[in-house]
């Protein structure tokens, strides 16, 4: 994409959207075809959402060793 991401892109024919009744809500009014666009790691990003919403103990551990770890950090580099 224009910020040098790798990305996949899904997208619809116009005839299969043309005659759908869910067209406006799904693609809206003025446009005539459904574009999606994912990450390459997609697969990552949903293992790493189920195994968090799995099991909310390890959810919390993990958030605090981020809060300790990598966000001070990246919050100085921001500031500086």
């Amino acid at each position: 994409d224009s910020k040098g991401y790798t990305k996949r892109t899904y997208r619809s024919s116009e005839s299969d959207c043309k005659n759908c009744p869910l067209r406006e809500q799904c693609c809206g009014k003025s446009t005539k075809f459904k574009k999606i666009d994912d990450s390459i790691h997609k697969e990552h990003y949903d293992r790493m959402h189920q195994k968090l919403t799995q099991n909310e103990k390890y959810a919390k551990k993990m958030s605090r060793i981020r809060s300790k770890t990598v966000e001070p950090v990246i919050g100085t580099l921001v500031n500086f």
